[in-house]
């Protein structure tokens, strides 16, 4: 998926389990969420439900979901899975069979998301998540499955493109050599597949890119001075990682401790996150480039700019990416929801296997959005802060901004 763009495309729904109460008269819809709201992803849990929340909060304010000629009230059920993939497709399972949910919204990571989505699948329950951006996810053949989040590889190709631009400018030395380390997940290999594809795939990318290291990692690493000294031999300008927050939190102390630098930094979609720059030593995220999904920065105008308001009326605070993906997943939920749903009569998709779906995005304008904290330079490195948008062909622009497709 190239954009969450502002057409809307309903979601490519399935049969839902019909149940007796679908014979009486319905008086509301229930939908059903488990989120990491305690574990390991407990902060990004609370960031998904506080999406969802707004989602919701807005549908009741305009009197409900209209389905057919009336409009029914629209409850969210949402319970704590522990950021355990296990309890969470066993919550899945209770949500639908147990508490009477119509339908299922996502947790949070992927291997969760992979193990809940499983179980919708069995329960054959629309599931539609805004994370889980493994593209292993959606080549298992499943018709229940649904997402907004774009694919990781996409984000890092955009990534790579803009590192191109910079290259093609003269702000990087040609060869480039890049290094990159990945968790040692279907996350992080998709990761490593993008980048190291895109350094290999054409003659010029062969003669514009050198990959000197390319190593996985473990999830849950606390200690990594050796991966870092490894890195530091292989004398590369650019360093790629893909890592959870935790991890780009601890692996980042230690490359400031290591007195490290490189022309370019990047740890994916980790970066602008408050938790990371409260962690961190003061200016311990200057120049550290992020591919994310959303950003509130290109929510000026439109239903991005309106998102953003009402978001920040609610919760006194700008939303992430979590938020945002999460209020689309569950507004493109509620545009599929009609009275053949609720029947259990979804229509047949056309083709098998998973959808992405989009709606109206909330951002309205692409899915990857890179940026940095500070615009402090250092003596060192020269490290320059674009907003990737990935919809859109490269143009020359002034120093503080740079579009590629």
């Amino acid at each position: 998926m190239s954009r969450i763009p502002g057409t809307v495309m309903l979601l490519a729904l399935c049969a839902a389990t019909a149940s007796s109460a679908d014979e009486r008269p319905r008086t509301e819809i229930v939908i059903g969420a488990s989120l990491p709201l305690t574990g390991g992803e407990a902060k990004a849990g609370a960031r998904v439900r506080d999406g969802y929340e707004l989602a919701f909060a807005e549908a009741m304010g305009n009197g409900g979901l209209m389905v057919g000629a009336r409009r029914l009230p629209v409850r969210l059920k949402i319970v704590d899975d522990g950021t355990d993939r296990q309890r969470a497709a066993d919550l899945a399972a209770d949500l639908v069979q147990k508490q009477g949910v119509d339908f299922l919204l996502g947790s949070f990571s992927t291997p969760i998301i992979e193990s809940q989505s499983a179980a919708a699948e069995k329960l054959k329950v629309p599931y539609v998540t805004s994370s889980g951006s493994a593209t292993s996810l959606y080549q298992r053949g499943f018709r229940y499955l649904f997402s907004v989040s774009a694919p990781i590889q996409q984000l890092a190709n955009a990534l790579m493109r803009w590192i191109d631009e910079e290259e093609r400018a003269g702000n990087l030395p040609k060869p480039l050599r890049v290094a990159v380390a990945w968790e040692n997940n279907t996350h992080g290999k998709d990761v490593r597949t993008a980048v190291s594809t895109y350094v290999t795939n054409t003659p010029a990318h062969r003669a514009a890119f050198e990959l000197v290291f390319d190593e996985p990692f473990e999830l849950n690493t606390k200690d990594f001075k050796p991966l870092l000294t490894r890195i530091q031999a292989a004398k590369a300008d650019v360093l790629l990682v893909d890592a959870h927050v935790q991890e780009y939190i601890a692996m980042q102390k230690q490359y400031l401790a290591m007195g490290l630098c490189h022309k370019v930094i990047s740890y994916g979609a980790r970066g602008p996150e408050k938790e990371v720059r409260d962690a961190l030593p003061r200016g311990g995220t200057d120049y550290v480039v992020s591919a994310v999904w959303w950003d509130s920065q290109v929510g000026t105008n439109g239903l991005g700019k309106s998102f953003v308001e009402a978001f920040t009326a609610r919760y006194s605070r700008l939303p992430e990416w979590y938020e945002a993906l999460a209020y689309e997943a569950a507004r493109a939920l509620f545009t599929a929801i009609n009275p053949s749903s609720l029947a259990g009569t979804w229509p047949s998709p056309r083709s098998t296997g998973t959808r992405r779906a989009t709606s109206s995005s909330c951002s309205r304008t692409c899915p990857t959005a890179a940026r940095r904290s500070s615009t402090r330079r250092s003596p060192r490195c020269r490290r320059a802060w674009h907003p990737i948008r990935a919809a859109r062909p490269p143009r020359r622009t002034p120093r503080s901004r740079l579009e590629l497709r």
